[in-house]
């Protein structure tokens, strides 16, 4: 069971429904990664940045019903293992199955079953669909920027 997609499209997936972006001419300039607290990346900017991504040890893949594109995946195959460094799902298909199917059709196309991701903090729904497909915990990776912690300033007057 689960929720009828929109537009009758086939919930039907085969493994030509995944395509990997093998030139630089292909951008997913119409998508834009927005971030919290960082900037939204968007058209040119993005493609510039897909570019660099693809140059180097960088995979990208374009999740695929139809002619209707539903999401991608960027993959650094430098890191062991491999890393999903963006997986973006169109807002009018998630809830709908098309994440869950496509990390599976990524998995199987890369011929691996362990993969690496990071996850904000912020991002709780996100962090819920990772656990869901059986990602579990192994750090918590953090960062200091000066003027942004709660005691920042203080320090040198409690003589620390």
């Amino acid at each position: 069971m689960g929720a009828v997609p929109k537009r009758g499209e086939s919930r039907n997936w085969s493994a030509s429904s995944i395509r990997r972006v093998l030139t630089s001419e292909v951008y997913i300039g119409k998508f834009y990664y927005n971030r919290r607290e960082t900037r939204k990346i968007r058209g040119e900017q993005l493609a510039e940045r897909m570019r660099g991504f693809l140059s180097g040890t960088y995979s990208a893949w374009l999740f695929v019903a139809g002619d209707d594109v539903k999401g991608y995946a960027l993959v650094d195959h430098g890191r062991h293992p491999l890393y999903l460094r963006q997986f973006f799902i169109c807002r009018h298909c998630r809830r709908q199955g098309w994440g869950r199917k496509g990390f599976h059709l990524l998995l199987q196309e890369l011929g691996t079953d362990t993969i690496d991701i990071d996850v904000l903090v912020w991002n709780t729904r996100g962090r819920r669909f990772w656990e869901s497909l059986g990602f579990a915990g192994r750090s918590i990776r953090m960062r200091y920027e000066p003027g942004r912690g709660p005691d920042d300033g203080d320090a040198a007057e409690r003589g620390v």
